[in-house]
């Protein structure tokens, strides 16, 4: 099958939140609107007020965060800005991941739920009067909040639409549209990811490799970083990015078991590892072999 040849899946990351905002009324904070000029009222809106306090909205946003920062690390683009491609050797590990952070963020609900009753009281009391009363009502049950907080995913095979020999012609125009656009976003989306993949190798090494000919200071950190990325950018090549990836594994070899003073300290080591950083740097900053692998991808589709 043709999606068997993709060698990704498409993830789609999303979230539930309850955001507990009531719209704010003038008289609330003392404001007449009627007095407004129409000229204010076109440009100005008063806001919302907020049901619940700020450190339970950043304790939700900060969980679906790291997941979502986590999913793009770990993926390439795809052809819509929330969805991402997951190399399907990697789905595994990338499941694992998010449903850690699907057990944080559905902990940080139940948390939420059993201090519920306090917070509506705490936010009573401190608010006591119109803007207490206005809002006092949109306070969801306890048991309907289940339903509000939520961090999950969804995990899509992509092939292109079909249809019969028995379909009207212009369904079968449809169609045929339908999977030559697929086939040109699929292109663009190999050749981001490609230049995404490059990108990130070529800065990494090169944070190093400068950092050696200028005499710098170097932390384990960046040695460690070189390391990560040549594993990183071996998980996620599924494009036959090969040149690249050889000189990654070659690149991380040569610092197997050397740690900063090894470098501070042994100029011919300096030597081979900069010799080492500037082939991956040259090969990463070539563009012309990027449409090349991009279509030898794209034939083995056949969408």
């Amino acid at each position: 099958m043709a999606e068997d040849k993709l060698g990704f899946v498409a993830v789609q990351l999303s979230r539930k939140m309850w955001q507990g905002n009531n719209k704010l009324e003038g008289e609330e904070i003392g404001l007449d609107l009627s007095k407004l000029t129409p000229e204010v009222k076109e440009i100005v809106t008063l806001g919302h007020k907020k049901m619940y306090p700020k450190e339970w909205r950043d304790t939700f946003t900060g969980i679906y965060m790291k997941a979502y920062h986590y999913l793009q690390s770990n993926s390439l683009p795809f052809i819509s800005d929330h969805i991402r491609a997951v190399p399907k050797a990697k789905l595994a590990e990338v499941a694992a991941k998010l449903e850690g952070f699907q057990k944080e963020y559905l902990e940080a609900k139940e948390a939420f739920k059993a201090n519920y009753e306090f917070i509506k009281n705490k936010w009573e009391a401190k608010y006591r009067g119109p803007m207490w009363d206005s809002m006092a009502g949109f306070y969801p049950r306890l048991e309907e909040l289940d339903k509000k907080f939520d961090l999950y995913w969804n995990i899509f095979e992509v092939t292109s639409a079909t249809y019969s020999a028995t379909s009207v012609a212009e369904v079968q125009v449809a169609y045929r549209r339908a999977k030559e656009e697929l086939n040109r976003r699929l292109g663009e989306m190999v050749e981001e990811s490609i230049t995404y993949l490059r990108a990130k190798a070529k800065e990494t090494v090169a944070n190093l490799r400068n950092r050696l000919v200028e005499g710098r200071i170097i932390r384990n950190d960046t040695i460690e970083a070189v390391r990560n990325v040549e594993q990183w950018f071996s998980e996620l090549n599924i494009f036959g990015d090969a040149e690249i990836e050889s000189q990654l594994k070659g690149l991380r070899e040569a610092l197997r078991g050397v740690d900063s003073k090894d470098l501070k300290e042994d100029a011919s080591l300096n030597a081979t590892i900069i010799n080492l950083a500037d082939n991956v740097i040259k090969s990463a900053s070539e563009l012309e072999d990027i449409n090349t692998l991009t279509n030898t991808y794209r034939r083995t589709l056949e969408l």
